[in-house]
């Protein structure tokens, strides 16, 4: 009984259940074995058990004798039958197959006595979604203390001589904006923080004097392998603020406590006060090389994605504008948007370049011009590779006068085409990070003067959304490719976001988040409430797959992917990733239905 105990604690959801209905259900539950072709429930069948396989696969048969769903290892069924008394549908071995066999009382009494266990069996995605997430929450204390040095981010070593002045110090530490500096005095190393600053005032030390008489030797280190709980002991056993980290003997960075600290809550603040500090693009390429550290620590910590994506909008947003300002000299004369992904502010890893420039008219377009490409250069640099489609303010047709936009849209919308419809989308997602926001706003008021009142220009625009297969079959199986992949972009999140855009036009929605859109159509009664919950929590979990997806491959020296390989999920991700496309495949559905898209030629 023990060993069955064990096993059901393994598998969601007999894992929410107390320990006395454990021991219950693993005494009320027997081993079943089926040749092939062995009928378990038929129809009409008042169902004595509730099955998981542990090893073969059962297949599910409607009354029209369609597969509706095939159940495989640790999978289970049929809480509904136990539940009306009564099976719609039969259930069949396809081969040799081994199951344990719950009884139907001992399952009754818990779907009755847990409020979790029932509702995974009878409520939707949302709330399957959020249950999955609260576990992953409880995990945080055990992450923490097994988190290491090496899974924060380090400040870098500023390292200065012995020798040098007290004043020089000072200097640097202003430029550097650090509250630590090394100090090298031969083969040995010191520190000296803003602390120390008080003592050479109380002691009446001057400026001119060497650094050595106001810092500590020797510098307290910690390897940087080391548990990050360690660190904050050491830290606080010394009564310090700083420690000096080294790998293989070498120094390599500080750590902070308000980094320790803060690895289990918003990083972004710190990153975000530097962000608005650095005074050149050497200083901001190394401050934008921690993004990707704090979004995988965030995500590991089980930050929703909607949360982690308003954090990486606002660093991205920064980052740009200070970019601008750098390469423009605060240049008044234009308005720098952000398009695709960023412009939704659903850009959570470093991709292409997706930008474009408003030149108020009558500018000096050829002088901003030129910025402008240097403007491209900077961000490739930064990490943001340049656009395959060339859409970014290097390229003069996405860098020109407010004018010339204007005839851009009207002719977009007077002469509808695949290229203008993909036009139309990637303005209606635009966001102004820097300059007048009312120059964009005026463009995008043409596009909804003209198209939300014209029904058949907005069924075209929405007809890409049948471009792609749900990756679903019949048989609630995914459909793969050659490598067992299925393409989350492609087949779940392009539907969402680009259903959900051409809505939100069609209703004058000027929100840009798909988000931000889907609850304001629920708003307007457009879909109910219940089925917009389902598609936030379904458009959140393909996001949330495709990071996860994507920082496995960055950390392997790969670039962020939209690929996820079904064979290494565990049965419950399989299980939310199912319902996900059956949620995204019911969308779809609706938007053929509301504009009519059968009729569409």
């Amino acid at each position: 009984m023990e060993e069955i105990k064990e096993f059901l604690k393994s598998i969601h959801p007999f894992d929410t259940l107390s320990s006395d209905l454990l021991d219950k259900i693993a005494s009320s539950t027997q081993i079943g074995y089926y040749k092939e072709n062995s009928v378990l429930i038929d129809y009409g069948d008042s169902a004595d058990f509730y099955y998981i396989i542990l090893k073969g696969t059962v297949k599910e048969i409607d009354k029209d004798e369609e597969i509706v769903d095939i159940y495989k290892d640790l999978e289970g069924f049929d809480a509904k039958t136990l539940i009306d008394q009564k099976s719609e549908n039969r259930f069949e071995t396809i081969e040799e197959t081994i199951t344990y066999e719950i009884k139907k009382e001992a399952f009754l009494e818990a779907i009755n006595s847990s409020k979790d266990f029932k509702n995974y069996f009878f409520l939707g995605i949302s709330h399957k979604l959020q249950k999955i997430k609260e576990q992953n929450r409880t995990k945080t204390i055990s992450e923490f203390l097994s988190a290491k040095i090496e899974d924060t981010i380090l400040n870098r070593a500023q390292i200065i001589d012995s020798n040098s002045s007290i004043f020089e110090a000072i200097k640097i530490m202003e430029e550097k904006k650090t509250q630590v500096l090394i100090v090298r005095k031969s083969k040995n190393y010191g520190v000296f923080t803003d602390k120390d600053l008080r003592k050479a005032i109380l002691k009446n030390i001057s400026a001119t004097e060497p650094i050595e008489k106001l810092a500590s030797f020797p510098a307290i280190t910690i390897n940087y392998d080391e548990f990050l709980f360690n660190a904050l002991l050491k830290m606080t056993n010394h009564g310090i603020k700083h420690l000096v980290v080294t790998k293989e003997n070498n120094i390599i960075g500080t750590l902070e406590i308000t980094e320790v600290l803060s690895f289990f809550s918003n990083q972004s603040y710190l990153i975000s006060k530097n962000l608005e500090n650095v005074q050149t693009l050497d200083e901001l390429k190394k401050l934008s090389e921690r993004f990707f550290d704090m979004v995988k620590i965030l995500y590991h910590k089980g930050i929703k994605i909607r949360y982690l994506s308003k954090l990486m909008d606002e660093l991205h947003q920064k980052l740009y504008r200070k970019v601008f300002e750098l390469i423009f000299n605060n240049c008044n004369d234009c308005t720098l948007i952000v398009l695709g992904s960023e412009g939704r502010g659903e850009q959570l890893l470093r991709t292409d370049q997706d930008n474009a420039l408003i030149i108020k008219d009558r500018a000096p377009k050829e002088t901003i011009l030129n910025r402008a490409k240097k403007f491209s250069e900077a961000l490739v640099e930064l990490g943001y590779p340049k656009c395959p489609g060339n859409i970014m303010i290097s390229n003069p047709y996405w860098c020109k006068y407010e004018t010339e936009f204007k005839e851009d849209i009207l002719n977009w919308i007077e002469n509808p085409c695949e290229e203008s419809f993909l036009k139309i989308s990637i303005f209606l997602d635009a966001k102004s990070v820097y300059g007048k926001k009312e120059s964009l706003e005026n463009l995008k008021n043409i596009i909804y003067e003209r198209v939300s009142d014209n029904f058949s220009y907005l069924s075209n625009m929405a007809k890409p959304i049948l471009s792609f297969s749900t990756p679903l079959g019949f048989f609630n199986t995914f459909l793969t490719d050659k490598e067992k992949k299925v393409d989350l972009k492609k087949g779940g999140i392009f539907p969402i976001v680009h259903g959900v855009r051409v809505l939100s036009l069609q209703f004058r929605i000027k929100e840009t988040n798909t988000i931000q859109r889907i609850k304001e159509i629920s708003r307007l009664n457009i879909i109910d409430r219940e089925f917009s919950e389902d598609l936030i929590e379904a458009f959140e979990t393909l996001q949330s797959f495709r990071l996860k997806a994507s920082i496995e491959n960055i950390e392997k020296g790969g670039e962020a992917i939209n690929e996820i390989k079904t064979e290494e999920l565990t049965k419950i991700e399989r299980d939310i990733l199912k319902d996900s496309f059956k949620i995204v495949d019911k969308f779809k559905k609706f938007i053929k239905y509301h504009f009519r898209l059968d009729m569409v030629t």
